[in-house]
């Protein structure tokens, strides 16, 4: 099954949350420093980093999601990858 055969089977609702927490999951990864992601990756640190700067399907799974709102005529705000 492809990212947007996957996709294809959210409502709207869901596709919509997905999304938006994507962006606040890029939003608070950019406002991390070098040293605070590192430091992230410590199991005893309280810091949450996501790796939206490091992971592949990150983007991936963006423009799939973007994608299937785009078919369902969804208004939403592109995220900068």
């Amino acid at each position: 099954m492809t990212l947007k055969e996957l996709y294809d089977t959210f409502s709207v609702r869901n596709l919509k949350e997905m999304h938006e927490s994507a962006r606040r999951a890029y939003e608070h990864d950019r406002a991390l420093t070098q040293l605070q992601k590192d430091a992230a990756l410590n199991f005893r640190c309280p810091l949450a980093y996501y790796g939206t700067d490091v992971e592949k399907d990150w983007p991936e799974h963006v423009d799939a999601i973007e994608e299937a709102l785009t078919v369902l005529n969804v208004t939403f705000i592109p995220i900068d990858k």
